[in-house]
């Protein structure tokens, strides 16, 4: 870096004393030293400041003080310190265009946005007069333009003009220094070809919507008129993604041009579109969606290089798809495609609104969580569904959130379609080589309202007077290629008329267009099986065996011992052996395990401990990594404090992923509560919307433990009013047994859908809830239902429950009593219940539960057990507004009268 510093700036030899001289004024805070010297000082890097100490010191330029001494001799210093002056004005300048030229830029086509002149930019606050400006310079120039008036010009064309740049925030040098080398020393020309391209994709963009607005006037298709730059843009990405052998793209976008994307870069069939605006629609089991919420998939060859590239399905709700694309193209990095391209697609409110965008910011470089950069547009609108920007946010930029990680933004005039392309080659190269995150912020308008039948004049009158009369980007680069002699008019028109003919064709056909078939999945969970004696062993020994020359916590040891006498007596596997059971046994069959979670490592409530640490040095092991020589392996990731965020990156890996076991674990159930939006709009129901299978395993502590309202339910009633079609699986485990065999059917089952466990926390460590095991063994599987093994026929009562109020329950069972636990509440097991109710013929059957009654199972197994013509009865808490109380005394009195009411039958 030093060696940079000299070569490329004022801090020669010449000027060695002179600088060294202002710099210890400056240190020792001289009121002598100008705000041009205190800027400059203020803006050197270390290296920088390295250079200037010893300068001051005087230890490694003697002779450039002799030097300047013979200058002093012949009358020349003044003619000098003039010189270095101008320079450090320069300098100064120059890093105030750098950091504040984006403010003067020309960034909005409609000319509404108001330009502000930062003083920073200002000559006379700097003390540049008009003599100066032509002063040619020795020790700073940009370029060949060595005088402050070149170099002001050369500034404003770079940053002051249709493009403007956010990077001097940054507080790596090395970065700032490449984007600062690539705008004002790199060339970049579009060739003939490439204008005709970007023509051709520009006519596709405008076309499409134009042909759409004029055969469905009003209907409902987000149009991407006043920001059609992205289609080229997106095609510029693609095209640089394959040529650099990338082989997998993902993107993921809302609605506003989604269709456009959908059509024209993914290119399902044009004929597909038409016909759903004719009101046709497939012939499906599942409910469907929107025409603007699909996605697709398509291989393309660009520049004779094959890519891959995917718009991942989306709901209404705005930027909830963003980890989902993040998480998938995790999956694709694992699985064959390590450099895979993610690209989301950001309305300007809603990037500044949304707070998953934060979160899924925050993932970007966390191990475990980042891809190697994103590419993020924003489609810029400058409104935001009616409210302006200043209504939507409290920052310049609708891109400033990308600040909160270092992330540099590049803004382009949406109607300038080369600075749009130029910044999109900026991003993709900044994304390449540092591996981090990257904005493109394209500023255009929206020509409709928020939907085509909006009447935008309501809200915005004197921006939509201006589009009005706004020519489009095509129109205006049309215009421009004409002018350069790139295409001729005719042939202009023949490339209109050209897709214009496909869109044609594409209608007509659209009356007799056959929609592929789309099933949903009906299938039943698999049935699984232990673990094999050929594996037993080994996975027993890699979770009870130390790690060799380990120091371990003296309580880990303590545990590890403590599993090694379950597996030599067979009994008493606690709930944290079983779930580790469970993850070596799929490794050794092959199937990697995921899991993710703010504390997933050691486990919320400190049982789960698959990573171990050396007390001494801090390294961490997974002693199941350590048991084969094999690719595969579980990856436990103690995650960012999200649940919103990291959900959807979860949902987005088993996506990308369906062979993996994935698994996103709540730290308290109802932690689930903020991530809703991805229950509702992707585990529930991607199936029946857009018939997408998915595997993701949900892990929600769960349990009335008189610990308050927050951490005693994971909300189980939500999960069951989104049970049907059977869209997924929801179940209540009571046993380490349960639990092992849940995840194994999990894994290796064909038809992947959701499952969602509500996993314990007293029972992680209960003497009762333990397992034999034989219960893992190859011959053994999951069981729906339990019945009870001491009360076992022609009981009075029979009292089902789930969960852990077995357990309470069981304490002071009485003989003419009969508990059976439902391990699975979705699908519900009724013949697996009728078979074991028919042992109680005169039995009066009842629902216990320790949530209040209208949370928790018992609106879901009413209706069950009606259908199955089973009448039953409700004991548990009265219904309530809160989930539970927050006093223990309070708790612990409920829940005797709950357990006292179960298990006394009263006398006729």
């Amino acid at each position: 870096m030093r060696k940079g510093v000299l070569e490329n700036s004022f801090l020669t030899a010449d000027n060695a004393q002179y600088i060294a001289r202002k710099f210890q004024q400056y240190k020792g805070g001289s009121s002598e030293v100008s705000k041009e010297w205190r800027l400059f000082f203020e803006q050197l890097n270390d290296d920088e400041n390295a250079i200037l100490l010893d300068l001051a010191r005087g230890s490694k330029y003697e002779q450039a003080s002799q030097s300047v001494a013979s200058l002093v001799k012949n009358k020349t210093l003044d003619s000098d310190a003039r010189d270095t002056e101008l320079s450090l004005k320069a300098a100064a300048l120059a890093n105030a265009y750098r950091r504040w030229g984006h403010y003067s830029a020309t960034l909005d086509p409609l000319g509404l946005l108001k330009i502000k002149k930062h003083p920073e930019l200002s000559l006379s606050n700097r003390q540049i007069k008009e003599g100066d400006l032509d002063y040619p310079l020795k020790g700073f120039k940009i370029g060949r333009r060595n005088t402050l008036r070149g170099i002001i010009d050369q500034l404003s064309m770079v940053y002051c003009g249709n493009a403007a740049y956010e990077y001097m925030h940054i507080p790596n040098s090395d970065e700032v220094s490449w984007i600062q080398r690539r705008l004002e020393t790199a060339p970049f020309a579009l060739t003939h070809e490439d204008d005709v391209e970007i023509f051709e994709w520009l006519v596709k963009s405008e076309l499409f919507e134009t042909f759409l607005s004029k055969k469905f006037p009003g209907a409902k298709r987000f149009g991407l008129e006043g920001c059609d730059a992205l289609i080229p843009v997106l095609h510029d990405l693609l095209t640089r993604a394959a040529t650099d052998d990338l082989e997998k793209s993902v993107i993921g976008m809302a609605h506003r041009g989604r269709l456009n994307t959908l059509y024209n870069i993914i290119g399902r069939p044009l004929e597909e579109l038409f016909a759903q605006f004719m009101g046709k629609y497939p012939d499906v089991s599942g409910m469907g969606d929107v025409k603007y919420h699909m996605g697709g998939q398509t291989d393309v060859t660009l520049h004779d290089k094959p890519l891959c590239v995917s718009l991942l399905y989306n709901p209404s709700h705005l930027e909830a798809v963003n980890p989902v694309v993040m998480g998938n193209v995790w999956a694709h990095q694992q699985l064959s495609a390590p450099n895979a391209l993610g690209i989301l697609v950001h309305g300007d409110a809603a990037f500044a609104g949304q707070g998953v965008n934060a979160e899924t910011l925050l993932m970007s470089q966390v191990e475990g969580y980042s891809v190697g950069g994103m590419i993020h547009i924003i489609t810029n609108n400058q409104i935001g569904f009616t409210a302006s920007p200043s209504e939507s946010r409290s920052t310049d930029y609708a891109s400033d959130l990308a600040k909160s990680v270092n992330a540099p933004v590049f803004h382009a005039n949406a109607d300038d379609i080369s600075a749009c392309i130029f910044v999109s080659w900026l991003a993709y190269s900044y994304r390449k080589e540092f591996k981090k995150d990257v904005v493109i912020d394209l500023v255009g308008y929206r020509r409709n309202g928020h939907n085509e039948g909006d009447e935008p004049k309501f809200t915005q009158p004197a921006m939509y007077s201006q589009i009005r009369s706004h020519a489009s980007v095509l129109a205006q680069y049309e215009a421009l290629l004409i002018e350069k002699g790139v295409v001729s008019p005719e042939q202009a028109m023949t490339i209109r008329g050209e897709y214009f003919e496909t869109l044609t064709r594409a209608f007509n056909a659209a009356d007799t267009w056959k929609f592929p078939a789309q099933k949903t999945n009906k299938e039943p969970p698999s049935i699984s099986r232990g673990i094999s004696k050929k594996y037993f062993k080994r996975v027993a020994d890699a979770i009870s065996t130390p790690p060799e020359g380990f120091n371990l916590n003296p309580k880990i040891e303590r545990l590890l011992k403590a599993r090694e006498k379950m597996f030599e007596s067979g009994e008493n596997i606690d709930w944290a052996t079983g779930e580790l059971l469970a993850y070596g046994s799929l490794l050794t069959e092959g199937i990697p395990v995921r899991i993710s979670g703010e504390d997933s490592i050691r486990g919320t409530f400190s049982h789960r401990h698959i990573g171990v640490c050396d007390q001494t040095t801090s390294k961490q092991v997974f002693p199941l990594n350590e048991m084969l020589d094999a690719d595969v392996k579980v990856q436990v990731y103690n995650s960012i404090l999200s649940e919103y965020g990291v959900m959807g990156f979860e949902y987005g890996v088993a996506l990308g992923d369906s062979d993996r076991l994935v698994i996103w674990e709540a730290q308290f159930g109802d932690f689930s509560n903020g991530a809703q939006i991805m229950i509702d709009q992707f585990i529930a129901s991607a199936e029946t919307k857009w018939g997408q299978q998915n595997g993701i395993v949900l892990l929600l502590p769960h349990g009335m433990e008189g610990q308050g309202p927050e951490h005693s339910s994971a909300r189980l009633e939500r999960f069951l009013q989104l049970c049907a079609e059977n869209n997924m699986c929801v179940a209540t485990p009571t046993t380490p047994a349960s639990m092992f065999h849940l995840l194994r059917r999990q894994a290796l089952s064909s038809y992947k859908r959701p499952l969602i466990i509500m996993t314990p926390k007293s029972l992680l460590r209960h003497k009762y809830a333990v397992s034999l095991l034989t219960e893992f063994e190859e011959a053994s599987s999951f069981k729906a239902v339990i019945d009870d093994k001491v009360v076992t026929k022609g009981s009075r009562r029979v009292v089902l429950c789930c969960g852990k109020i077995y357990y309470d329950l069981l304490e002071t069972q009485p003989d003419d009593v009969a508990i059976i636990r439902i391990e699975e509440l979705y699908p519900f097991p009724q013949q697996e219940l009728a078979a074991v109710l028919k042992k109680h013929p005169k039995a009066e059957v009842i629902w216990c539960q320790e949530e209040p009654k209208n949370m928790g199972a018992w609106m879901h197994v009413y209706f069950q057990l009606q259908e199955m013509g089973v009448t039953s009865a409700y004991i548990g808490r009265s219904a309530a507004s809160s989930p539970a109380t927050g006093y223990s005394s309070v708790h612990s009195s409920e829940q005797s009268a709950i357990i006292q009411a179960a298990l006394t039958i009263k006398k006729v």
